[in-house]
């Protein structure tokens, strides 16, 4: 593994990297986070069983 190989040292390892992959990479794991917050989201709004419980945002500025 090239994380041993160069000794624990970050900037070794990512300047062997090529920089494509590492912007790939990067947008990859920005999309799976957005996903993942709204999947979070989503199941506090599904879950939550009293109006109080709900800590969600208005939205346009419309409260219910």
């Amino acid at each position: 593994m090239r994380w041993r190989q160069f000794n624990h040292n970050p900037i070794s390892v990512l300047t062997g990297l090529p920089l494509a992959g590492l912007e790939r990479r990067a947008r990859e794991l920005v999309l799976h986070g957005r996903i993942n917050y709204a999947y979070r989201r989503q199941r506090e709004y599904l879950n939550a069983t009293a109006p109080g419980e709900l800590n969600m945002p208005a939205f346009c500025g419309l409260v219910p």
